[in-house]
């Protein structure tokens, strides 16, 4: 049997593959362009472009349900309050509205009225809050899929110097045909994950446009930096006690046990085994219950907001430290490499270490970037609406 030769491989041959790769890359770049005049934009421009979206509408016709709740609740006061006045006028001459009247009633309505009236304002707040933290988590997702991609474009770069080098070489016969083949695999790796980061990226891009309202394929630059977020100085302690003092949640479980209250005072007069008192009883030591426990539920909130927000912190000072000796680590294997003191495998493991710290920094930026915002957040009026019952 006549056996074939195979072809010498020599610098050109070694990266024809990877020739072949980046053309096919190119040409499907080329059907994902972003036109238009290019509008540079900050985070506080975003949110200023949302106040127009459909979803800040909604927003808008939420706070309008509640105000005409709270405008029911004024009226249905004031009519109780007239039938009130003509009780305490009249008494029993008063007629049928002496015999409907229920002071209990009476003092929900008015209750129910403050509720409804003074949360209009801070619900609306809790919702926008709620909308700019997706907002913001938009953002700096894309922010960092930049980043990502603008990795991975730098790892096939050096990847790519790489399997040059080794492919030179080979053809001076100081490097082996199985170190040729390894560097052109890790090329061709490092080609795969630049064009899925560059994919991912680009339907980024398209979803951040629909979701601001810009057109599908609009030229977007967003200008702030993700290391520009700061560690907010207020400590655990202070960052609790306004918390307490501030979110909804507490503010609809005391409205809750008022409510549960005042329907049980109108009961009480119903024998203790009765399934309406057991029920009204029930009901005000849910409400209790439920108002005793809120302020502890939101410290582990906050506590839990804050050691996040402190972990993602420590990750990104490490990972800064991390991905810097990492690329200087790369960067002295290879020059081993080219004066003959190291393989080939150790200047790939060193490139893969870079890279992937790199990525993990970046990661760690959009972790804490997140973290801190939802630290902010849990400190003011939160981002859940008390529901408003008419």
């Amino acid at each position: 049997m006549t056996m074939i030769a195979a072809a010498p491989l020599t610098a050109s041959a070694a990266t024809t593959i990877n020739a072949t790769n980046t053309a096919a890359l190119d040409a499907a770049n080329k059907n994902v362009v972003f036109t238009g005049e290019n509008i540079n934009l900050t985070l506080d421009g975003m949110y200023k472009k949302l106040e127009n979206s459909p979803t800040m509408a909604q927003l808008e016709l939420q706070k309008k349900t509640d105000q005409s709740v709270a405008q029911g609740a004024i009226e249905k006061a004031s009519d109780y309050i007239q039938l009130e006045d003509a009780v305490e006028t009249y008494g029993a001459l008063a007629g049928a509205a002496y015999w409907t009247y229920d002071s209990s009633s009476s003092k929900m309505l008015r209750r129910m009225r403050t509720f409804a009236t003074a949360m209009v304002e801070p619900n609306h707040e809790a919702r926008v809050g709620k909308f700019q933290r997706e907002a913001y988590e938009q953002y700096f997702t894309l922010r960092n899929l930049e980043e990502t991609a603008r990795i991975a474009k730098d790892n096939m770069d050096v990847t790519k110097a790489i399997a040059d080098s080794v492919a030179k070489k080979f053809d001076r016969g100081t490097a082996s045909k199985l170190e040729v083949l390894s560097a052109q695999t890790d090329l061709n790796t490092a080609t795969d994950n630049y064009a899925k980061a560059l994919a991912g990226l680009n339907q980024m891009r398209m979803a951040f446009n629909l979701y601001c309202g810009y057109d599908l394929m609009q030229k977007v630059t967003l200008t702030d930096k993700v290391d520009s977020v700061e560690l907010p100085k207020v400590t655990l302690d202070e960052a609790i006690a306004s918390a307490l003092a501030n979110r909804l949640e507490i503010t609809g479980a005391a409205y809750n046990l008022d409510m549960a209250e005042l329907s049980f005072n109108s009961v009480k007069d119903y024998p203790s085994n009765s399934a309406t008192y057991i029920k009204g009883q029930y009901q005000v030591s849910g409400a209790a219950l439920a108002y005793a426990m809120e302020p502890d539920v939101i410290r582990i909130d906050v506590t839990g907001k804050y050691q996040d927000m402190m972990q993602a912190y420590q990750e990104v000072q490490s990972g800064k430290v991390s991905a810097e000796n990492a690329k200087e680590t790369a960067r002295l294997v290879q020059l081993q490499y080219n004066s003959g003191y190291c393989t080939l495998t150790a200047v790939q493991q060193a490139q893969l270490g870079s890279y992937s710290a790199q990525l993990n920094l970046a990661n760690a930026m959009l972790k804490f970037n997140l973290a801190v915002r939802d630290f902010e957040l849990c400190q003011g009026v939160g981002t859940a609406g008390v529901p408003l019952v008419s």
